[in-house]
């Protein structure tokens, strides 16, 4: 399983380094490469961590080992102890056979000891050497590969935000150019080249011309003069009985100026 692992990453490593040489913009490519060097460092964190439990496997197999070597000596020690009752009961306790049974569990006892002191020592030793060989392994790997992770996530964070950033600025210019007319640059008949933008007007006087202009086009359909569409009054001012609007509260800056300039005009500008 292990070894299929480690051939799927080497061939996935290969096949995107080759697909990473294709690429036109640097920071893409810089991009794939630090995953692929990203990817490397998981894959030898992995093999060395590999190593690291197999130790410990290596001292757990010892323990067993050892721990069954025990637990096979206790049982034959038992066997010993129920042929030593058993002489005792049948041939008394100072036969000679019974004197051999009764060295047999001395020195059944002794291995026992020593068995279980190996035991512990491989416990108190061995085992905890492999478990702290392992924890610092992993510590090691743990923090290398954190270090690597956090440099690798600023800099697609940084390459995010800068994107965010220029989108946002190219916004903000197209909502620029929006608002107001883009500048080009024209050759005058004398060769120079001047700016359309010459004599620009503020936001405020352009809405205020195009008000008058909008103003004037209504007022020259609605209140167009006719030789009977008015009266004269005592000073020689005619006044147009064209319709127009009861009150001027509604209406623009523009057009209460146009309305008032156009309804009192005097009587020889009719013709």
């Amino acid at each position: 399983m292990e070894a299929r692992l480690s051939q799927s990453y080497g061939d996935f490593g290969v096949e995107i380094n080759q697909w990473n040489k294709v690429l036109c913009q640097s920071q893409n490519s810089d991009m794939v490469t630090k995953m692929v060097a990203l990817m490397q460092t998981n894959e030898e964190i992995h093999t060395l961590l590999a190593e690291e439990i197999e130790k410990l496997k290596n001292s757990f197999g010892n323990i067993y080992e050892r721990e069954k070597k025990l637990m096979d000596k206790i049982a034959q020690s038992k066997k010993n102890l129920a042929h030593f009752e058993d002489l005792t009961k049948r041939i008394g306790r100072n036969a000679a056979k019974t004197n051999l049974a009764y060295e047999s569990l001395e020195e059944d006892a002794e291995n026992i000891r020593v068995l279980e002191n190996q035991l512990a020592v491989s416990l108190s030793t061995d085992l905890k050497d492999a478990i702290l060989s392992y924890l610092l392994r992993l510590l090691v790997t743990s923090s290398q590969l954190h270090s690597i992770v956090n440099e690798y996530q600023s800099s697609l964070l940084e390459g995010y935000s800068s994107n965010m950033i220029i989108s946002s600025r190219l916004a903000q210019e197209n909502t620029s150019a929006g608002n107001h007319p883009q500048s080009t640059i024209q050759e005058s008949p004398a060769g120079k080249f001047k700016s359309d933008t010459e004599g620009f007007k503020t936001p405020t006087e352009y809405s205020e011309r195009e008000e008058l202009i909008r103003g004037s086009k209504q007022l020259d359909t609605v209140l167009l003069p006719t030789p009977t569409s008015g009266f004269s009054g005592d000073n020689g001012v005619v006044l147009r009985n064209a319709e127009v609007p009861s009150t001027n509260k509604g209406a623009t800056r523009g057009q209460r100026i146009l309305s008032t300039f156009a309804l009192y005009q005097p009587r020889e500008t009719w013709g």
